[in-house]
């Protein structure tokens, strides 16, 4: 019976992170699609120069779909509807806001280089690793330092490449 209770254990455990592991996976895999279909829609020289301000209302609405669709996942997991606008959740209504805010100067990045931008934006998680060994005093190995140095060495070639700057 013990060994049925750790194998029960073993399942939730393994169950639990596979969700931990989806959800990540599929709003990055959204996000890289997001990113395709934008950069060809606003890039002024390969795309089809759509209006910055057409995009961005697509963009929002394609976030305020995934939104929604993880309110419902969570309502019909927790067995109650669930209230996003509590004052519990006030800091990450704030976030959100900020995102959407965020967003808009991204639609305007893509419709003037989609090609540069997305190397820039692709530093954000290191820009993360250093304030957090900054502020938090956070260790960092050898092997992320130099990841570190190579995701920023390579976002700048390309950014500079792009701009025929060699």
């Amino acid at each position: 019976q013990h060994r049925e209770a750790k194998d029960k254990g073993l399942k939730e455990s393994f169950k639990s992170g596979a969700t931990a592991l989806i959800f990540p996976v599929l709003f990055s895999l959204m996000d890289g699609l997001e990113t395709i279909v934008t950069g060809i829609c606003l890039d002024r020289t390969h795309g089809f120069a759509m209006p910055t301000d057409d995009s961005v209302i697509i963009v929002g609405m394609e976030y305020a779909i995934i939104a929604f669709g993880f309110w419902i996942y969570v309502s019909v997991k927790e067995k109650h509807l669930f209230n996003p606008v509590s004052k519990k959740n006030l800091p990450f209504i704030s976030g959100a806001l900020c995102d959407n805010v965020a967003i808009v100067f991204y639609a305007n990045a893509m419709s003037i280089n989609a090609v540069a931008t997305d190397p820039i934006l692709a530093i954000y998680p290191a820009v993360t690793m250093v304030l957090s060994r900054i502020f938090l005093k956070e260790k960092l190995s050898i092997k992320q330092y130099l990841s570190l140095i190579l995701l920023l060495v390579g976002s700048i070639v390309i950014v500079i490449g792009e701009n025929d700057l060699f």
